[in-house]
């Protein structure tokens, strides 16, 4: 199985593009709602990455998988890892992580590289004044300089299917959570990818990624967005194909 685990804001169904291809040869496909978002729940609380990997678990024991090739994008990348870390590697066979914000993505004394606090109190209050205007500012660095009009619109909807309160403590939680010791415990084959096109903070959290993951690779889309799995979505099919059946 390959399961899919989707972005800030995001829901399952940013994964359309990879569901029915992989089904159609021979894998199965298997993609969910963050609490919070798409179609899920909506819980006042509950959006630390403790409590989302144990939502995670569930679905894995719940579904009985096993072998698993899991993929997880942006703020999904603190789930993926977090459950290796503190479940294990029994049931996940490697791991994609797609424009990752791990390991560490809030500027401190000992993380130079991070984001300042300010920067992300400033997203907070805008998505608390204007939440339709701050996701929109956003979808130049998500599909590209120049988005689709028909693809921004699609996944504006999906965005908008989250609730506010999801969206902030989430945001919260993956700028402030550090991941640095969780990275030590990943041991499965990973595949890491970002594209020169997305936020400038990516390609640092990647790097670093990749240097915490012993034995990691890292791949590189040139012109890519945030979103590269729906813009390059050939060349990300046939490198998910890849790396799934190695």
């Amino acid at each position: 199985p390959v399961l899919f685990i989707h972005g800030w804001t995001l829901s399952s169904e940013i994964w359309a593009g990879q569901l029915g291809a992989l089904a159609d040869r021979g894998l199965r496909a298997i993609a969910y709602d963050r609490r919070g978002h798409g179609q899920s729940s909506k819980p006042a609380s509950g959006y630390d990455y403790d409590t989302l990997t144990s939502d995670l678990a569930t679905l894995v024991d719940r579904l009985s998988l096993n072998d698993i090739t899991l993929v997880a994008h942006s703020m999904a990348a603190g789930e993926a890892v977090r459950y290796l870390a503190r479940i294990g590697d029994q049931r996940i066979r490697r791991l994609m992580l797609v424009a990752p914000t791990t390991p560490f993505a809030l500027k401190t004394a000992d993380n130079p590289e991070g984001v300042d606090r300010q920067i992300y109190d400033k997203a907070i209050a805008a998505l608390e004044t204007d939440r339709l205007a701050y996701l929109r500012a956003g979808m130049p660095a998500f599909l590209g300089k120049m988005p689709d009009h028909v693809l921004a619109d699609w996944a504006m909807g999906i965005a908008l299917q989250a609730s506010l309160a999801a969206e902030i403590q989430c945001l919260r939680a993956f700028s402030e959570t550090d991941f640095r010791d969780d990275l030590k415990a990943v041991k499965v084959p990973t595949l890491i990818v970002h594209g020169t096109a997305d936020s400038p903070v990516i390609p640092i959290h990647a790097r670093r990624t990749h240097q915490a993951i012993a034995g990691s690779r890292l791949e590189i889309y040139e012109g890519a967005p945030h979103a590269l799995f729906l813009t390059d979505v050939e060349r990300f099919n046939r490198d998910l194909l890849q790396f799934a059946r190695s």
